[in-house]
């Protein structure tokens, strides 16, 4: 009885990762190109939409939604 508690809680907060998971990688990876224009970076815009890269880009694009962008793109892409 306690296994199956733990085992629907356990289901319940992969599903809900799984959501939240599929709800940023979009929104990431959007962000990361409108930071691209706004830094007129042709490369960064570039890297936000070649699918290896879209790997790195998208979750710091969220990163960035959330925390602002940070001085190491600015100095990479900018």
């Amino acid at each position: 009885m306690v296994a199956r508690f733990f085992n629907q809680v356990a289901g319940t907060i992969g599903g809900v990762a799984g959501i939240a998971l599929a709800l940023v990688i979009p929104i990431g990876s959007l962000y990361w190109i409108w930071i691209a224009i706004k830094l007129g970076s042709f490369m960064m815009f570039v890297v936000g939409v070649i699918p290896p890269f879209f790997i790195v880009a998208a979750p710091m694009g969220a990163y960035m939604l959330l925390f602002g962008v940070p001085s190491w793109i600015i100095n990479l892409f900018g």
